[in-house]
C-alpha cells in the first residue's frame, strides 16, 4: 500500500487486493470534508502542583491494589 497527500486535506491511496487469485489493484482519494469538532488546546500543567504518584502493590491475584496486602 502507498499513498501520498495531494493537498493538507486531500490524500492518494493505492491498495492491492491480498487474494492470489484476485490480486485487483485500485486508488482511491481520501478527503476531510468537514472538521465538526476541533481538539482543546491542553493547558500548561506546573508538575510541582501536582501530587505524588499513588503506591501500589500487585497482590497474590496480579492485580493492583493501593494497600498492601498481609497474607
Amino acid at each position: 500500500r502507498t499513498s501520498r497527500y495531494i493537498t493538507e486535506r486531500t490524500k492518494e491511496a493505492y491498495y492491492q487486493c491480498q487474494s492470489l487469485t484476485c490480486s485487483c489493484t485500485f486508488k482511491t482519494v481520501e478527503s476531510v470534508d468537514k472538521i465538526l469538532c476541533q481538539p482543546i488546546q491542553a493547558q500548561p500543567v506546573d508538575e510541582n502542583a501536582l501530587p505524588p504518584p499513588e503506591k501500589r502493590t500487585l497482590n497474590r491475584y496480579r492485580r493492583y491494589s493501593s494497600t498492601p496486602t498481609l497474607h
